[in-house]
């Protein structure tokens, strides 16, 4: 697996920031899912399609963290509506791999959703695409982790919400980035 092109990301967030915007714009948006290799959908999703949301954070204390779980209206439940790792697992970027990631977050609703519909439509479990698109976010994340001398900016927060997972990832929108 390549690592996500560098210098065009840094571009696209030194472009954000010097517009003054915690946000990404669509166009550059879809420039950053596309050298992630995530779709964007700009179109209706199918009816049984589940939400889920993936994103990385800094912290102060435990560096950049990666997390995915329940996405679109259901996020908006609160975790405090769940046990322990139902509705988001989450994971120190540095301490993880994309496969230890994804044994995490299949104790969630939002997998066994995505496993249920796969099972319903005759479909295989959505693990190859999720892996592949953790793998990626958890390079993103160690690439502009705050500390990395070599980077050439930093990554505070990117949520990638709501998504939707078939024999790729599509993302709808991204609600923070800066």
């Amino acid at each position: 697996m390549q690592n996500p092109p560098v210098s065009n990301t840094a571009n696209l967030f030194a472009q954000a920031a010097s517009a003054g915007r915690g946000k990404l714009s669509d166009t550059e948006l879809q420039s950053l899912l596309a050298d992630l290799q995530i779709g964007f959908a700009d179109r209706a999703v199918p009816a049984d399609a589940v939400d889920i949301r993936i994103s990385l954070n800094s912290t102060r204390e435990f560096g950049m963290v990666i997390s995915a779980g329940l996405g679109g209206l259901e996020a908006e439940l609160g975790e405090g509506n769940f046990r322990r790792d139902r509705a988001s697992v989450y994971a120190a970027a540095e301490l993880t791999d994309a496969e230890d990631f994804l044994g995490l977050f299949r104790r969630t609703l939002a997998y066994q959703k995505l496993v249920a519909v796969a099972r319903r439509n005759g479909s295989q479990p959505p693990d190859v695409p999720l892996k592949a698109c953790f793998e990626r976010l958890l390079e993103l994340a160690k690439a502009f982790a705050p500390g990395k001398a070599d980077a050439p900016c930093v990554l505070r927060s990117l949520e990638l919400n709501p998504a939707q997972v078939g024999k790729g990832v599509m993302v709808r929108a991204a609600q923070r980035l800066q």
